[in-house]
């Protein structure tokens, strides 16, 4: 029953319109990657550039340790293991910050490829990059197969890995090949 003080009709009981007219079609496109998902081939191309750099960072070194070996030098040999850890460190400190801040290691840089977030191609950041989807992947690549399945998921509609589904990320080319 309602209150005999209240109106019988409300004062939102009529058809009004839109102070501001009626609302534009949303555009979908707005939702779209700002570039086309990289293909798993320059991604593989990617990971091989990476690979090549970091065994790069070894030939100085076992230069040295060579070269110690072969003149009986502990020296060289000494200096060879310190030139390698410490290429090798630089690379990973650089890689990281590469990672972190654009998105891009080496690899990604040459080919044009960039990890963004999948839901607003923003860059993802530390956290995600490194430790979602490189670190934490290291430690769940104890599981047998899996790096072999996460490298075969490469191949699905959306390119993407196990390692981008747990970082929430996806791999955009930036130029056209």
């Amino acid at each position: 029953m309602q209150h005999p003080s209240y109106p019988s009709t409300g004062p939102y009981d009529h058809e009004f319109d839109p102070p501001y007219g009626e609302a534009e079609p949303l555009d979908e496109s707005i939702f779209e990657p700002y570039a086309p998902l990289a293909s798993p081939w320059l991604r593989l191309g990617a990971v091989l550039l990476n690979s090549l750099i970091f065994m790069a960072t070894f030939i100085p070194g076992l230069v040295l340790i060579g070269v110690g070996e072969s003149v009986n030098s502990d020296l060289f040999e000494g200096l060879g293991v310190l030139l390698t850890m410490g290429l090798m460190g630089a690379l990973v400190v650089y890689q990281t910050i590469l990672l972190s801040r654009d998105g891009q290691s080496l690899g990604k840089r040459i080919l044009s490829l960039r990890i963004v977030d999948a839901n607003d191609d923003s860059n993802p950041g530390f956290a995600r990059v490194i430790l979602l989807r490189y670190v934490l992947m290291q430690i769940l690549s104890v599981i047998p197969f899996l790096g072999f399945v996460d490298a075969l998921m490469v191949f699905t509609e959306e390119h993407r890995t196990i390692h981008d589904r747990l970082a929430g990320t996806i791999v955009v080319s930036e130029r056209d090949f």
